[in-house]
């Protein structure tokens, strides 16, 4: 009886033995190495994620970008065909000015409201001349590199700000033009590049973004549309040149604003933080064909993209 008493305390001594020091050691160290690894993993794919993110939002503001352009210079110069009596003089394109009752007299009115479309280079229009005159950017660091569209078009739509595409790039709601038969709207939208501090992260980002002046809006007052541009470059295409070549807005002549057929829209896009799977440094060519190297990790694209001017006034050969 004794020897069974034990014999049954050996067998339960030996079924409660634990783990000896040295495989409790070896058990830390690989589940200490499983969790690097696992941490190591995942920090990886999260840096990828945010990499491909930034990269996306850089992509993104570019099409949306060229989106918002290629629509203003599509539109440029549209006049609406139900307007059974137009305003006089029925020119090719009665676009004018309503401050200066350009409608009666579009001559009296600044060229840039008399085109479809019209530009500055490197700068802005000034909406507070009685003519087109193009002014430097406001001084910011760095500078703003970009140059100015405009495009005006009349609308005849006349449902609401939610539906309706009756007010400028501002949402703003232009006045009926006086005398027509219908409820015609005259627009005209100036786009450009304006500075932009961000706070991300905890991090203070300066960069540029695309923004617009409305013709129904305060004047020479831009908005922010879309943040993360750095280039903006625009030439323009003129109907009869020998040489079928781009043009800077320099080079357009007064009376050539009237026959551009076709813009070409360049933009520099780059991402808001950096980008750590691309080289340390990196070097691409810009909007002005310079080539430009960065050290940092931000993410730079150039974009270009042609749009025709469909209502353009065609001389007949």
């Amino acid at each position: 009886m004794a020897y069974r008493k034990h014999l049954s305390q050996k067998q339960q001594a030996a079924a409660q033995k634990g783990y000896t020091l040295v495989e409790l050691m070896v058990s830390l160290a690989v589940g200490v190495m499983v969790m690097g690894a696992a941490a190591a993993a995942y920090l990886s794919i999260s840096e990828s994620q945010r990499s491909l993110t930034e990269k996306s939002y850089a992509a993104e503001s570019a099409r949306f970008a060229m989106e918002t352009l290629g629509r203003e210079i599509q539109n440029s110069g549209f006049y609406p065909v139900n307007e059974v009596t137009p305003l006089t003089p029925q020119s090719a394109l009665p676009i004018g000015s309503f401050a200066t009752a350009a409608e009666s007299n579009p001559a009296t009115s600044p060229e840039h409201l008399r085109s479809p479309v019209f530009g500055c280079s490197s700068k802005k229009i000034d909406a507070t001349k009685t003519t087109s005159v193009c002014v430097a950017h406001t001084s910011s660091s760095p500078a703003v590199d970009a140059d100015t569209l405009v495009a005006s078009y009349y609308t005849d739509d006349d449902f609401g700000k939610d539906r309706g595409n009756n007010t400028d790039c501002a949402r703003a709601t232009p006045a009926a033009v006086t005398g027509s038969n219908v409820k015609l709207f005259f627009i005209s939208n100036s786009y450009t590049l304006t500075p932009v501090t961000l706070k991300l992260e905890g991090n203070t980002i300066k960069t540029f973004g695309l923004a617009c002046a409305g013709s129904a809006s305060p004047i020479n007052n831009y908005v922010p549309l879309i943040t993360g541009i750095e280039q903006l470059r625009l030439s323009y295409l003129v109907q009869g040149e020998t040489t079928a070549q781009f043009k800077s807005a320099n080079s357009v002549l007064a009376n050539e604003w009237s026959k551009v057929i076709a813009v070409k829209v360049c933009l520099v896009a780059r991402s808001l933080q950096n980008v750590r799977l691309q080289a340390s440094s990196y070097s691409f060519k810009d909007c002005a064909d310079a080539t430009q190297t960065f050290a940092t990790g931000i993410e730079r694209k150039r974009y270009t993209q042609i749009f025709a001017v469909k209502n353009a006034t065609l001389a007949t050969p």
